[in-house]
């Protein structure tokens, strides 16, 4: 266990010293025992969330939600700077990620209608996607500076622009009301159309490049749809509250609009563990073996 640690610090260590060459041997044992460290240190805070500051609150599966995408977002940070690659990775699907973590903070950190109602609502939820977005801005420092010449620009070909301005114009038509604000709610409105539509510029350029999955690591995938699984439960049972008590004809529009966003989701997860099963079920087939784990290793 204690050289697992050394290992880890020491990669991390040189990461940070910039002693790490953008190209060249990867050191898979200093790797993997960083991420170990990762896996311990989202552990211990977890521990510590839930012991000092969830009060056992159903509320708390939005922050592990966020707290699984910190960590698959971390995890892919530390893959990419010790393979020393991006290939794979799609950058507008980070600039997405990006617009949809500032607009949520935007909101969470100012008015707080859309947290949990536990105190891990206060500052803990906001943290975690403080440090999703500090991982989102360091990967696209990899795509577009540090490991460039590994990205396959020619693959990342669908354009996002003309998708954010219909999210922003829904937004302000259909939202929820717990902000009290016709701003914040509506900017809320437009992070979830944004994320809702996250994931598809990573599987436009998977279709382009055949389903090879080298630039998303699995501890990403998983993470990512496991997040996505508990805002589902989540907001399965808190979008109920959307429905105005003083009127029991309330068709509760926003509430079924959170619910389909993130059934949509979730059916766009499954397209992506879908290209997994296909590159897993791929790496045992004869002459593609060596191919498919290795493209399953990253």
């Amino acid at each position: 266990m204690s050289s697992v640690i050394v290992d880890g610090i020491d990669f991390v260590l040189d990461l940070a010293r910039g002693n790490k060459s953008r190209v060249g041997s990867v050191d898979r044992s200093a790797m993997s025992s960083s991420i170990m460290l990762c896996y311990l240190g989202f552990l211990m805070f977890w521990c510590f969330v839930w012991a000092l500051r969830t009060n056992r609150h159903f509320s708390s599966v939005a922050t592990i939600g966020a707290v699984l995408q910190c960590l698959g977002l971390t995890v892919m940070s530390i893959k990419v700077q010790g393979q020393k690659s991006v290939k794979g990775l799609s950058s507008q699907m980070l600039v997405m990620m990006f617009m949809m973590l500032c607009m949520r903070l935007t909101c969470t950190c100012v008015a707080n209608g859309y947290i949990p109602v536990d105190k891990s609502g206060d500052k803990m939820y906001q943290l975690m996607d403080i440090g999703s977005l500090v991982n989102v801005v360091h990967l696209l420092y990899c795509v577009h500076k540090t490991y460039v010449h590994s990205y396959q620009e020619e693959h990342d070909s669908l354009p996002i622009i003309p998708m954010i301005p219909p999210c922003i114009v829904l937004a302000c038509f259909i939202h929820g009301w717990f902000n009290k604000s016709f701003f914040f709610d509506s900017l809320w409105a437009a992070s979830l159309n944004v994320e809702t539509l996250t994931l598809l510029p990573q599987l436009w350029m998977m279709a382009n490049i055949e389903g090879k999955v080298r630039g998303m690591t699995t501890h990403f995938v998983g993470f990512w749809i496991a997040s996505r699984v508990c805002y589902f439960t989540f907001w399965r049972y808190a979008h109920e509250e959307l429905k105005k008590k003083d009127d029991e004809d309330d068709p509760n529009i926003s509430g079924k609009y959170i619910m389909v966003a993130y059934v949509v989701q979730l059916v766009l997860c499954g397209d992506l563990a879908h290209y997994y099963l296909e590159a897993w079920m791929g790496g045992y087939d004869g002459s593609t073996k060596t191919k498919g784990r290795s493209e399953l290793e990253l």
